[in-house]
């Protein structure tokens, strides 16, 4: 069920709909509260509707809350945020949680404070309301990662805009103090009208009189056009590059370079951002449907041929910490590779090829660490899939096969009433998951002693050698 809650809230395809209904109805509730907010500050309506704007207040708190307990109840299903409770701490601590909490936390809080000017004060924290709309809004979503992208320019153009204001505002005091000792009797009140005049906004309440404070004044506006255009050209720039051609325009570091945006390159795309990595694709079609659902994802993207240094260099490969190389073409992946091992030596390469020798004479003549082909890994999966229906996976460590196998107790088993710590015992096998029929609660990596009952389902990493004897303390007596 957490699952369940947790894909609905996160947007996940299989839930789509269902997401999609619930962000609507979440949205519309975060705007009505907005203008119920506006309009409590005018008197004659907030006479008026004042019962209705109070039993509106109470059901957004409840479906605000609700959310938030839920968002905190199911983060643990999110890699992230894995460990029960300090998972949970982490994700309390995102932005986005904060924002959540802001959006109730006053309701509440009202309960426990008597003073009224704090009461007034909380209630107007409720206007981080309109913050949840981020959540939910691609474009706004997009611009918070165009503003965390582009931190470093910004605040290098925000020290610049300070010390401007600084020296403008002491010079036109040095120049205007004896000649309006009223309007310029300080360097902070002269920094309003640096302010004023580097944003030439000019309320012309105050303003330079002498010749001197005239020049200086006329070429500080000039200056104040181009200081304040930076950051608007700064900002189109990185919005033109992440919404036209999919890149953003900072340079990532220790991130995964993902080749090939095929079927495989796609879900590997999706665990690499279920697990948070930064990752950017190279594509050589540009007209591949999968681009657009990489850049729903919020991944950069780099058109070009994989096989070419300068594209490899587009995507940082010097700065990579991982290059995986999926494409259909196996020689392309190859020369993928090779580039990227070239261009930095210790980079970590994860290579698909089909043809399984071809594979592992990569893995022996090119030292790369980790080159796999497709079909020789399903192989096994299918082939015991087939021979056994409770085979739910299968890998290799080394050359040995383990399989994975899911199991219900059946009732009057010799499993039935067996302990997790005797199960282990029967042979070489490792018990990866554990649900209780009662409580469907699922445990991973069981390291306690659990009794087994009927209908419980255990999940089972083991040898192929073991299937018989595991399929038959399973037979009910």
């Amino acid at each position: 069920m957490r699952q369940t809650v947790f894909e609905i809230l996160e947007g996940t395809s299989r839930y789509q709909k269902t997401s999609n209904a619930l962000i609507a109805f979440i949205m519309s509730i975060v705007v009505l509260s907005c203008i119920a907010i506006v309009i409590e500050t005018v008197e004659p309506l907030s006479v008026k509707f004042f019962n209705a704007l109070r039993l509106f207040d109470i059901f957004s708190i409840i479906v605000f809350t609700i959310e938030y307990a839920l968002r905190v109840w199911a983060c643990v299903e999110s890699p992230k945020y894995r460990h029960p409770f300090y998972g949970r701490i982490r994700f309390m601590l995102t932005p986005m949680a904060l924002v959540d909490l802001l959006a109730i936390l006053p309701f509440y809080l009202a309960f426990v404070v008597a003073d009224l000017r704090f009461i007034r004060a909380l209630r107007l924290l409720r206007i981080f309301r309109i913050f949840k709309i981020a959540r939910y809004s691609k474009a706004l979503l997009m611009f918070g990662r165009i503003l965390a992208s582009k931190k470093e320019e910004l605040v290098v153009t925000a020290v610049l805009g300070l010390i401007l204001i600084f020296f403008s505002s002491s010079f036109m005091y040095f120049i205007e103090h004896d000649a309006q000792p009223e309007a310029f009797a300080s360097i902070p009140d002269a920094m309003w009208w640096a302010v004023i005049t580097l944003t030439t906004v000019g309320y012309g309440d105050i303003h330079p009189i002498t010749v001197s404070g005239k020049l200086l004044g006329g070429f500080i506006a000039v200056v104040g056009i181009g200081m304040f255009a930076l950051p608007a050209g700064i900002l189109g720039s990185a919005f033109v590059l992440e919404e036209v051609f999919g890149q953003r325009s900072v340079s990532m570091k220790n991130h995964f370079v993902l080749c090939g945006l095929g079927k495989i390159g796609i879900q590997v795309l999706k665990q690499l951002t279920l697990f948070d990595k930064d990752v950017i694709v190279v594509e050589k079609n540009k007209s591949n449907p999968l681009l657009q659902t990489a850049h729903d994802m919020g991944v950069t993207k780099v058109i070009g041929d994989i096989r070419m240094e300068e594209t490899l260099e587009k995507a940082f490969i010097h700065d990579a910490q991982c290059l995986i190389a999926v494409s259909d073409d196996d020689l392309a992946n190859l020369e993928a590779a090779l580039n990227a091992r070239k261009a930095k030596k210790d980079i970590h390469i994860v290579l698909r090829v089909l043809d399984h020798n071809l594979a592992e004479k990569i893995q022996t003549g090119f030292g790369i660490e980790s080159s796999f082909s497709p079909s020789a890994l399903a192989a096994p999966a299918f082939a015991m899939a087939a021979i056994d229906r409770s085979v739910i996976g299968s890998f290799y460590v080394g050359e040995d096969l383990m399989l994975n196998m899911e199991l219900i107790i059946k009732k009057g088993a010799e499993l039935d009433g067996m302990t997790t710590v005797d199960l282990e015992k029967v042979g070489d096998m490792s018990i990866l998951a554990y649900e209780d029929v009662a409580t469907g609660k699922r445990m991973l990596h069981i390291s306690e002693s659990i009794v087994l009952k009927a209908g419980d389902k255990l999940v089972l990493s083991t040898v192929p050698s073991l299937r018989h004897r595991i399929h038959e303390i399973n037979r009910p007596a």
